[in-house]
Order: structure tokens, then sequence, then C-alpha cells
């Protein structure tokens, strides 16, 4: 039973991304409304072969159509290379600055590899941090279940098209709980998907993701990054003190300097913001590095 759910395309799991018509020519991320489990989320979208999708005369017809209907096309079908880019944000993070991080990570691919952006919305600071302290105790939240429903999707689509092809997802801060806990909630069948496909590059995750969670996964830490739980007590104490702390025996990390000028630092002395000289340059060399070694897919 568990096999012939693994086989039901992405809307069947209450996931839609409602792409407008008007916008299948444009080159910049798109902004797109979407429902996940029946609450109403935003996404962005990049791609650079959008001519490739077979649309409907029915869905011509229309101002929107569902993009997660038509994700094998954007899908390369065969070949080991990273033919989907995924990104979610942490805490405080409004519609705007999303759309910007959006917008730096497609600016880095020229490739045009799809690229799907999931907005984890703010509620305010105070709700942000308690929905925060949730995940880590394990509750299983709204954006916990969005994320894992998110993924699912995503995992079925993309095993039914091409069995070789990588997912590299983006994470930074809250959004690494919310992956850890939503792959811990999933069955171990679609574990064992990810482990084949999700390639996952989490920048000052909360917690620290466990290399088994994917293909490949890497937690990155600047030293100066002092609201991350790993981040500065992680970057003096290294791995011996998250084994102590979060049981991290089984969790790649790395720890960089910080290169972030005072101005881009939060309260400007902390190296947290996605879009500071730190982690932007670390997101530059992780992306050159799906390059080098699977290639990215353009569409070809």
């Amino acid at each position: 039973m568990i096999w012939a759910a693994l086989l039901l395309p992405a809307f069947l799991f209450g996931i839609a991304i409602e792409f407008p018509i008007e916008s299948l020519s444009a080159s910049e991320v798109i902004h797109c409304e979407g429902e996940i489990g029946g609450i109403k989320v935003d996404f962005a979208i990049s791609c650079a072969h959008l001519h490739k999708l077979c649309l409907t005369e029915e869905e011509l017809q229309k101002d929107t159509f569902d993009l997660l209907r038509h994700l094998p096309e954007l899908l390369p079908s065969n070949g080991r290379e990273v033919g989907l880019l995924t990104y979610q944000n942490g805490i405080k993070t409004p519609l705007s600055l999303f759309l910007e991080s959006c917008r730096e990570i497609a600016n880095r691919v020229p490739e045009g590899t799809l690229f799907i952006g999931l907005h984890n919305k703010s509620k305010g600071l105070m709700r942000d941090v308690v929905r925060l302290l949730e995940e880590v105790a394990s509750i299983d939240t709204p954006a916990v279940r969005k994320t894992r429903l998110f993924f699912q999707a995503l995992e079925t689509e993309i095993h039914a098209t091409n069995p070789d092809l990588l997912w590299g997802c983006i994470l930074h801060s809250e959004a690494g709980v919310l992956a850890r806990r939503a792959i811990e909630g999933m069955e171990p069948e679609e574990k064992l998907h990810l482990q084949r496909h999700l390639y996952l590059f989490a920048m000052t995750p909360v917690l620290p993701i466990p290399a088994n969670y994917g293909y490949y996964t890497l937690n990155l830490y600047s030293r100066f990054d002092f609201l991350s739980v790993g981040g500065y007590l992680f970057g003096i104490g290294g791995q011996a003190l998250a084994n102590m702390l979060l049981s991290a025996h089984n969790c790649r990390m790395q720890f960089i300097p910080c290169t972030s000028t005072w101005d881009e630092r939060t309260f400007l002395f902390i190296d947290h913001s996605f879009l500071g000289t730190t982690y932007l340059n670390a997101l530059e060399e992780q992306i050159a590095r799906w390059r080098s070694r699977y290639g990215l897919y353009d569409g070809r």
C-alpha cells in the first residue's frame, strides 16, 4: 500500500503551484501563490526551459495552471545530474526578503535549472521563536507538515521521472530543523528515495541534519553566527560539542570564517543573514561543486 501511495501525482498530496500564464516567457524569478495541505503558501519559481511545458488547451485558456502537474516536463529524464533546486528560509523572513534570496540563488544558476522556493511565512518574531522551539522539541507543527508534504510530492515525481536525478535542497536556519523533522516523519520507503536523490545543503541549520537523511548532507556554520544552535559554540567546540549537545555523531558539519561586513550582520555582530557575504559565498561555492561534479540541467 505504501508503494502505491508513492506513485501518486504530486497534486494528490494536496500541493499546487499556481503559475501565471503571462509569465511563461519571463526570465526572472516568478512569485506564485499555491497551496499545501489546504494552507495557502507562496512560492518562487525560476526555470529557463518553461517552453518545454505541454499545456492543454483548457490550461492555456485560463490565467494560471498548476506547475506541479507538469513537473516531469522540466526535469531530465535520465542521467545523474542536478535537475532541481529548492530553497526554504528561516524565521522572521518577510515575503520581499524571501523573493530577494530566491533571486540571489537563481542568478547563480545560468543553466536555468528548475528552481522552487517555498516561503516559510513569518508570523512575527515571538511567534516564530515559539514555533521554532516546538520544532526543536519534535512537535509536528503546521510548518513541519507543510515541509513534509512538499518533500513527499517532489520525491514522488523525481523518482518516477528519473531514478538517477539529484535534487539540491538549500536550507537556511529554521528550514534546517523543518527538513529534519519532515524527513523523520516520512515512511521508510520514502526515506530510501531521499537517500538516492536529495542533496541537502543546510546553512546554519537550527539542528544539524544527519548524513543519512539524503544522498549527501552538509551542515555549514559561520564561526560568528551566534543565533544558531550550532554557530559560535560549534565553531569553538567543533564536532565534539555538537555530539555532546545534540547527539550529532552522524552529522557532517563544516565551520567557516566570517566574511560578512558589519552592516550585513544581525545587530552588527551576528553573522546569520542568508544575504550576508559569508553565506552567499558559501552558496556560490556549493553551486559550483554541483556544476563540476554532477552538472546542472539546462533543458537540453
